[in-house]
């Protein structure tokens, strides 16, 4: 398989995690991410405390210190952003980000940003991520493959995390990623009955699993220290 790179990382060498950061974040704590494992920084711009675009890239700058790649995420208030951020204020978000970071976060569904976002990854060689998030539950398989495919038509990674409201929507998913893990996608089952998935799927071949560095953002998000010393200890 082709490697899909997230900066200087094979996303498909190993089971790789995402810290999902805030701006709250010290130097001390992210060195610890990275001695720990942690391979990625997710940054969830929609829970910083301020949204000038000068300011989310100074913290990108500073955090790109800390030698992790950089995923910038402005979240949809839809899908659960926090912010209240309006469409075009998230795309000058991204726009004021793209130089700093190696790979952009934007749902499938905020069509009236999504070409900008795409065209700032070309135009910039970072790596797309089109995602689906749904906080009350799993779809059938149909339509999880349906949402792929829309995904990867888009030239873009497929990230899908659905609540799992049983055991067996969360095996759903799993044969999901283990169907389409050549095309790249990640995938996550949030809530209880599916807490395991932040482990396994990355070895049934999901690209990125997450783990909180000062907060949960999702149901059921471990903390990304505990996440990669789990992820670590099977590898």
């Amino acid at each position: 398989m082709n490697p899909i790179l997230l900066g200087p990382i094979d996303l498909r060498q190993k089971p790789r995690v995402a810290g999902v950061v805030d701006d709250t974040v010290v130097p001390e704590t992210l060195q610890t991410l990275h001695e720990q494992g942690v391979d990625v920084l997710e940054l969830r711009v929609d829970t910083f405390g301020r949204f000038e675009p000068e300011y989310c890239a100074e913290v990108a700058k500073k955090y790109a210190l800390s030698g992790m790649p950089l995923l910038a995420t402005v979240r949809s208030p839809a899908e659960g952003g926090e912010g209240g951020l309006q469409p075009g204020q998230r795309l000058t978000l991204y726009r004021a980000l793209a130089p700093y970071v190696h790979a952009v976060d934007v749902e499938l569904g905020s069509q009236e940003i999504l070409p900008g976002v795409l065209g700032l990854a070309r135009e910039h060689g970072l790596l797309p991520i089109l995602s689906y998030h749904n906080f009350e539950q799993t779809p059938d398989s149909a339509e999880l493959t349906q949402i792929v495919g829309q995904c990867v038509a888009a030239g873009a990674v497929a990230k899908i995390a659905t609540m799992a409201q049983s055991r067996e929507d969360a095996l759903r998913l799993a044969m999901i990623t283990l169907e389409h893990c050549e095309q790249g996608l990640v995938t996550l089952a949030m809530g209880a009955p599916g807490q395991f998935s932040r482990v396994l799927f990355p070895f049934l071949g999901s690209l990125l699993t997450y783990g909180y560095a000062a907060r949960p953002t999702a149901p059921g998000q471990p903390s990304a220290v505990n996440l990669a010393g789990a992820i670590r200890s099977l590898c």
